[in-house]
């Protein structure tokens, strides 16, 4: 299972992008793209334990990340 939410900004010196996603072992994991790395790909920046159950529904904002589970 794999949930994903993106939340794109515009920052100091271009556009940024972060992905979160949720698996089925209940963790968060966030990956970004900056501008400093266009042409690489998206880098692994955090990962959460957040559930013991799968996670379902993930929400990314400038302020707020959300998880929900089964």
């Amino acid at each position: 299972m794999l949930c994903v939410a993106d939340q794109q900004f515009v920052g100091f010196g271009g556009n940024w992008i972060e992905i979160a996603y949720g698996t089925s072992a209940g963790t968060v994991c966030i990956i970004v793209q900056h501008p400093e790395t266009l042409g690489q790909g998206p880098q692994l920046f955090q990962t959460f334990s957040v559930h013991c159950s799968p996670v379902i529904r993930v929400m990314i904002s400038e302020k707020h990340l959300v998880a929900g589970k089964e």
